[in-house]
């Protein structure tokens, strides 16, 4: 029988999905595993919670194209409603185990072959499976299916919480976004629209088109510009800043696409950026507290950042903090690189156009 302890720490990690790399680290140790993945399947694509020894391999089985062909996941899906724990050798037969491009080229050479997953229905529009990887051998995992089916309702109750509160928290920053004035959006890795309040939607129709593919903008040169800018954070570029065109051309607001990188990724696990529309009623500027959440700013890096968005130059920062000219300037590097703007004028451009802001 599992631990009552284990079990608290299934439920602990449901409320606090950060949680879900130790737990099943913990498990698998049991089990003299190797560790294990919870993974989160909607149409935006993959999250992926992985414990410490499967982060790199998690991450280069992604990389390397072998989530587009995934045989362990079809066989799950097709043995739907079976509620229990799979192992790779249930799921297919010795000579596939031997001879299939996915265990022959990835998984052998890295000892991650035997496993044991399960699929969860979320409660939404989404899949969820749990598995544990790299037992000694097939056997070894067929073995710890009692011991984890033991687990699975505990497991399935924590895993549908988790991406519910990850979920509330997209939700929470949007809402707090439309708080204080500023129409903002969520943006998946294809560029999609995945969360938007109400102030953002009403963009929407006539300035900017919900489409199925991605976001776009009415006329055509801007939308071509936005385009690019979504192929640029794709592939990890930094952020950008538009004009937001109607249909005539006419410079109606600004748009500022800012990626979602570092700490932020745990906010927001399955999209790529945020956009934030300004326009002539747009007065007000983000806290310090804000920045920091969405930039991944320091709280040093947050008070330069509202300094430079109010108009003030390194000079006069360094005079209101007490420190160097040199200190600013070095805060600042950091800021570029982490909003993706390249000169101070980027910067005051993307926060600047909230300009009822004094710096404090």
């Amino acid at each position: 029988m599992p631990e009552v302890d284990l079990i608290a720490d299934i439920y602990e990690a449901g409320a606090i999905p950060s949680r879900w790399p130790a737990l099943l680290d913990r498990i698998a140790r049991r089990l003299a595993a190797r560790g294990g993945n919870l993974i989160r399947s909607t149409d935006s694509g993959l999250v992926v919670h992985s414990s410490e020894h499967m982060v790199e391999i998690s991450a280069d089985f992604d990389r390397l194209g072998w989530n587009r062909d995934n045989s362990r996941v079809g066989r799950l899906i097709a043995r739907q409603p079976y509620a229990g724990f799979l192992s790779d050798s249930d799921l297919h037969t010795e000579k596939e185990l031997a001879t299939l491009p996915m265990y022959v080229e990835f998984l052998n050479p890295r000892g991650v072959a035997a496993g044991s997953g399960t699929m969860i229905q979320g409660s939404r529009d989404d899949a969820l499976i749990v598995a544990i990887e790299g037992f000694a051998d097939h056997a070894a995992s067929r073995a710890a299916s009692p011991y984890l089916n033991a687990l699975r309702p505990h497991l399935a109750r924590a895993a549908m919480l988790s991406a519910l509160v990850e979920e509330g928290r997209r939700r929470a920053v949007i809402a707090a976004l439309e708080m204080i004035g500023v129409a903002a959006a969520l943006l998946d890795g294809q560029g999609r629209l995945r969360e938007a309040n109400a102030a953002f939607l009403t963009f929407t129709g006539t300035l900017l088109h919900d489409k199925h593919a991605r976001i776009e903008i009415v006329h055509p040169a801007a939308n071509q510009t936005l385009a690019n800018a979504l192929d640029r954070l794709r592939k990890g570029g930094g952020g950008s800043s538009m004009p937001l065109r109607d249909a005539d051309g006419r410079a109606i607001a600004a748009l500022h696409l800012v990626p979602i990188v570092r700490q932020a990724r745990d906010l927001f696990p399955e999209m790529s950026g945020i956009v934030i529309i300004a326009d002539a009623a747009n007065r007000r500027m983000p806290s310090a507290d804000l920045l920091q959440m969405l930039f991944d700013l320091t709280p040093t890096e947050a008070i330069v950042a509202r300094h430079i968005a109010g108009g003030a130059a390194p000079g006069g920062i360094a005079a209101a903090m007490g420190c160097s000219v040199v200190t600013v300037r070095s805060h600042l590097k950091t800021i570029f690189l982490k909003t993706g703007a390249t000169r101070q004028a980027d910067l005051a451009s993307l926060l600047g156009a909230f300009s009822g802001f004094a710096a404090s």
